[in-house]
């Protein structure tokens, strides 16, 4: 479509490798999901969750994929393996069997890949009700209010990734973005919006660059970014218009805030 419009675009969170491959117009600011699957394996690694229990919505592109990418890393590392790996569609709302059959495998971890937040918090909700007290994680779509809303306490432990956190800034630039959208909503913006506003950052300063609103100008601008720095770190796109850029991970509380755990850089 932008390609045919001959239009250039910028997505803030579309993580399918795909995206920008299919189009010269297209590019992006997010981390891709080959590279989000292998570092939720790798922190899988790094904690030593050797059992790991899955369980994915198998009709949604991005919940597989990450799953993928996810058995592909964890491949490579001796001692760890998936205990059993369950399907579910999008409408489903009862998750005992699936969940049962997991933790009788005795998991370390319940990895739960989901196109949307509300699957996972009833996964997460369900889990907990079978008495399964261990971590549970998931990739960026669990960075949702969904998930307390609908789990309550039971979120605590939860792990997501994400692209940003408030309490790890990147760059000098986050405090003047957070004391602006705090004062005119009153709460701290999602990672999501966060991204959202860097690629109007980014599209700006690739149109800023070219000094002209030509298409083609401004495509190569864009294509071009290197080390501009917004709210959530310094961008910089490859030869693929993706961004490179680190996962960060974060734990939900009983309370529903989150607060950092780590960051594995590309």
């Amino acid at each position: 479509m932008f390609a045919e419009a001959q239009i250039p675009a910028l997505t803030a969170t579309s993580t399918n490798p795909t995206s920008t491959l299919m189009s010269d117009w297209y590019a992006r600011i997010c981390f891709i999901d080959p590279f989000q699957g292998t570092m939720l394996a790798r922190f899988a690694v790094e904690n030593e969750y050797k059992s790991i229990a899955i369980i994915q919505e198998i009709e949604s592109e991005y919940a597989v994929g990450l799953v993928n990418y996810f058995e592909r890393e964890l491949a490579n590392h001796e001692g760890y393996a998936v205990s059993s790996k369950g399907n579910f569609v999008n409408t489903d709302q009862d998750f005992t069997t699936l969940l049962t059959d997991a933790l009788s495998k005795n998991p370390d971890v319940i990895f739960t890949s989901v196109g949307y937040a509300p699957s996972a918090a009833l996964i997460i909700k369900q889990a907990r009700e079978l008495g399964y007290t261990g971590p549970i994680f998931g990739g960026d779509a669990l960075d949702a209010p969904e998930l307390y809303e609908i789990a309550g306490e039971k979120v605590d432990g939860v792990i997501f990734t994400t692209f940003y956190d408030a309490a790890q800034p990147a760059t000098e630039l986050p405090s003047q973005f957070l004391e602006a959208y705090g004062a005119k909503y009153g709460k701290t913006p999602a990672a999501p919006t966060i991204m959202a506003f860097d690629s109007y950052l980014t599209l700006r300063n690739a149109i800023e660059t070219a000094g002209s609103t030509d298409p083609e100008a401004v495509r190569e601008a864009l294509f071009a970014t290197s080390g501009f720095v917004g709210v959530a770190g310094v961008i910089t796109l490859n030869d693929t218009h993706d961004a490179v850029r680190p996962v960060v991970f974060k734990k939900v509380n009983g309370d529903g805030t989150s607060e950092f755990l780590s960051i594995i850089e590309p």
